[in-house]
């Protein structure tokens, strides 16, 4: 269970991140918690995870108080919750989606695709499963994305997460600091200390249409709800542009979006 109460977040800047959430999952129900969201960052999975102190409030998980516990008893709190990355967060490619789920979770599930090894007997009336992992493994093992995904791994930890997060973070403040000169160019979501990415609208000018300029000129971007759809309707707005920042970006790119907002800009004046 996950029982989330009053919980808020204020950083020393004075911006209010987090205003009193209320969230309630009882045993038995299912739910993904992702962070950072397509919209730049998750304060209450950081929270969660203690990357970040809530300003007041409490998080009781698996029954357990989990606000001000040390990491050790963090760890233990958590056991019985299962995690879930894809491959193309880490630079890879689309094939992978990696599951550490908890044992005694995957001993009661049923299987979920039949196939060959998933199955120990067949018969007309019954049959049995394999034992884990091959009991959710049906087919033929997508042996190229685990390899694919290794060298992912290999090659996030060889550059350094630290360096990549410094990387994005100076690119997302220099390229905040040149949009905001355009004008009719609203940023949606500027929190502190978000994620490398910048959603933003043109005035009188649809996301949709932001992107397809945009791709005309060689410059790539996402537009759409971002899977944060309610942020959308706060905001009151269709949908927003979204430019994001990796290892593997530069000034260049960035440079190059501008030139092309500035190309929007022409073809709607």
């Amino acid at each position: 269970m996950l029982r989330i109460k009053g919980l808020a977040k204020r950083y020393q800047t004075g911006d209010l991140a987090l205003k009193g959430i209320d969230f309630d999952l009882p045993d038995g129900q299912v739910m993904a918690l992702i962070g950072p969201s397509g919209a730049g960052k998750s304060t209450v999975i950081r929270c969660i995870n203690r990357l970040v102190e809530p300003t007041a409030g409490t998080v009781t998980l698996n029954h357990t108080v989990i606000t001000g516990l040390g990491r050790g008893e963090l760890r233990r709190a958590r056991r019985r919750m299962g995690m879930i990355f894809q491959e193309y967060a880490l630079v890879g490619r689309l094939t992978v989606i990696r599951t550490f789920p908890k044992e005694e979770l995957l001993q009661a599930m049923p299987p979920w695709q039949g196939g060959g090894d998933m199955i120990l007997t067949v018969g007309i009336q019954a049959s049995t499963w394999n034992s884990l992992p091959w009991k959710f493994e049906a087919g033929t093992p997508n042996m190229s994305g685990a390899v694919g995904l290794g060298a992912a791994i290999d090659y996030v930890t060889m550059l350094g997460r630290e360096r990549i997060a410094a990387h994005e973070q100076a690119l997302l403040a220099h390229a905040t600091e040149l949009l905001a000169q355009v004008p009719g160019l609203r940023f949606i979501g500027t929190a502190a200390h978000k994620a490398g990415v910048i959603s933003f609208v043109l005035e009188g000018i649809h996301p949709h249409d932001i992107g397809t300029i945009l791709d005309r000129e060689g410059v790539a971007i996402r537009t759409g709800h971002h899977c944060a759809m309610p942020v959308m309707d706060w905001f009151g707005v269709p949908a927003t542009a979204r430019a994001s920042f990796g290892c593997y970006s530069t000034e260049a790119d960035i440079a190059a979006l501008l030139a092309g907002i500035e190309r929007v800009r022409e073809v709607f004046a």
